[in-house]
């Protein structure tokens, strides 16, 4: 999805899981979108095979440039999950 839709889903109100995909040291920076929670890639994907994130819910997933982000919205939706990345990830958002 591109940061404008990201935008106004949240504006009008949309329900889903904003997950910061980059490291603690580059979330703890302060520079993220609000709402969301820190759960670095590796992590987030370790999480997933443990069976410990919802496919129901709508994720939506973000790193700096896009490129981390992709690369897990990719592997999940293969296997299942109702997730998307941030095209251009926070560059592009801010």
């Amino acid at each position: 999805m591109t940061a404008d839709e990201l935008k106004e889903q949240i504006k009008n109100g949309e329900k889903m899981r904003l997950v910061d995909v980059r490291s603690e040291e580059a979330f703890a920076k302060g520079d993220t979108i609000p709402g969301s929670e820190n759960i670095p890639a590796d992590s987030f994907l370790k999480e997933a095979a443990e069976g410990k994130v919802s496919k129901d819910e709508k994720i939506v997933v973000f790193c700096q440039g896009g490129k981390s982000c992709s690369a897990v919205a990719n592997q999940l939706h293969g296997e299942g999950y109702n997730i998307e990345h941030i095209e251009g990830g926070l560059n592009a958002y801010n």
